[in-house]
C-alpha cells in the first residue's frame, strides 16, 4: 500500500523519480489528448483522489493505445490509402480544384483566380492570423527537375512559401526534399490524401472519382 504522507497544509504521497510530465516514452502528456474520464481529476488539485478510469491512465502512462484508437487508426490509414488512389482519376482541372478546396477549408483566402495565369503559381493565399502570403503551384505530374526548377525560380520577397503539389510524380522523389531555406516545399500524393480526409473532403472526391 503507498505511503500517504501529511504534512500542515496537504496529504501527498512520494513518487519514484520525481513529478513528470511525460509518459513512458518521454511524449508530453498533454490535457486536450487525454480522455475526459481521466482528466476530470484536474479538478481536484492539491488532494489525493481516486482515479476511477485507472486502466486508462495506466494505458496512458505506458503509452499503450485502446483498442478503439487502434481500429480507427487502421480505418484511417486505409481510407487516406483509398484517397490516393482515388486522386489518379481526377482530371488535372479536379486537382486544382481540389487543392484550391483543401487550403481554403485550412482557413487560408484565396487571392487570385485558380490557375491564373502567373509565372511560379496556380494559387496565391494569405494565411489570415498573420497575413502572410503564399504561393501555390499544382502539377499533374512532374520531375524532381520539375521541382528544382521551380524551386530556382521562387523569390521569397513577398510570398512566405510556395508549395509544390504534385498528383503523380514521375521518378524517384527523396522523402526530405525541399528548397533552399525551406521556402518551397513538394506535397505528394500520400501528403495530399491525408489532407483531403483531414479537411473533410471526401464526398466531394467520391463524386469526381465515380
Amino acid at each position: 500500500e503507498p505511503i500517504i504522507c501529511e504534512d500542515a497544509i496537504s496529504k501527498y504521497r512520494r513518487t519514484a523519480d520525481g513529478w513528470s510530465g511525460e509518459n513512458i516514452k518521454g511524449r508530453p502528456l498533454l490535457i486536450n489528448e487525454i480522455s475526459g474520464r481521466v482528466s476530470q481529476v484536474q479538478g481536484f488539485r492539491g488532494t489525493v483522489c481516486r482515479v476511477k478510469a485507472v486502466d486508462d491512465l495506466r494505458r496512458l502512462l505506458n503509452d499503450q493505445p485502446s483498442d478503439a484508437h487502434k481500429a480507427i487508426w487502421k480505418a484511417r490509414a486505409s481510407l487516406v490509402t483509398q484517397v490516393e488512389d482515388g486522386l489518379k482519376l481526377l482530371h488535372w482541372k479536379d486537382i486544382e480544384t481540389l487543392v484550391d478546396l483543401v487550403f481554403r477549408s485550412a482557413g487560408w483566402r484565396r487571392l487570385s483566380l485558380v490557375g491564373e495565369t502567373m509565372k511560379y503559381a496556380d494559387i496565391e493565399l494569405q494565411e489570415p492570423v498573420t497575413g502572410e502570403l503564399y504561393q501555390v503551384q499544382v502539377k499533374s505530374s512532374a520531375t524532381v527537375a520539375d521541382f528544382e526548377e521551380y524551386a530556382k525560380g521562387f523569390s521569397a520577397t513577398d510570398f512566405r512559401r510556395l508549395y509544390f503539389v504534385v498528383a503523380s510524380p514521375m521518378g524517384d522523389w527523396p522523402s526530405d526534399l525541399t528548397g533552399s531555406d525551406d521556402t518551397v516545399q513538394p506535397i505528394l500524393p500520400g501528403r495530399l490524401a491525408e489532407m483531403v480526409v483531414d479537411f473533410g473532403l471526401v464526398n466531394w472526391l467520391l463524386k469526381k472519382a465515380r
